[in-house]
């Protein structure tokens, strides 16, 4: 016991004198981001349809449907990779479809403006676990089987009836996230949360 306590001590003693000795002490860095709250992010009030490929320009998305409440737009934090989303609605059984489209970022490294590429359909469905705001948690998430870019780096939790479905995704490196519903239960409000790791 004497002996491995002198090994910690010398062991000490060293990382101060080469911390010192190569510009000052030994500093903890974090390789990873802490988690994040949940946020709401945005909601969504009536269905568009799919947007046509002419239309998916990051000018024509991010400016002209935030303007009509019909998406939802995400700008991912800069050190964020993963991040974790659920989704509220008005009632039991409401049901939603949605389209997840993601841009690296507003223009291109060489200023030409970026465009979004789909990153997965999500159709969800309302359970009866409530939620802040007189809303209610969708308890299922199912994602198309062949759609988007981000399929393979996604995850459904808690896919259970009546509790908090969520789904994890991997941005591979994308900033930008832009939300639409292909399709809206009549007179609800589709709300979006979302959280960052």
């Amino acid at each position: 016991m004497k002996r491995s306590g002198a090994f910690v001590v010398i062991g000490a003693v060293l990382a101060l004198v080469l911390g010192m000795r190569f510009g000052g002490p030994v500093v903890y860095t974090a390789t990873t981001m802490p988690r994040s709250p949940w946020a709401n992010v945005g909601s969504i009030d009536e269905a568009t349809t799919t947007p046509v490929v002419a239309a998916r320009t990051y000018a024509l998305t991010w400016d002209v449907f935030v303007e009509d409440n019909n998406s939802v737009e995400i700008d991912v934090p800069e050190n964020a990779t993963y991040m974790d989303l659920r989704f509220r609605t008005d009632a039991d059984g409401d049901a939603h479809v949605i389209e997840v489209y993601v841009a690296a970022n507003d223009f291109m490294a060489d200023g030409t403006g970026e465009s979004f590429t789909l990153g997965t359909t999500l159709t969800l469905a309302g359970g009866k676990q409530q939620a802040p705001g007189s809303t209610f948690f969708c308890d299922t998430i199912t994602e198309a089987a062949t759609s988007g870019i981000l399929i393979a780096g996604t995850t459904v939790y808690d896919d259970t009836q009546d509790r908090q479905a969520m789904i994890g995704i991997d941005l591979l490196g994308h900033k930008k996230v832009w939300i639409i519903a292909t399709t809206l239960q009549a007179g609800t409000t589709l709300y979006v949360d979302a959280k960052w790791r």
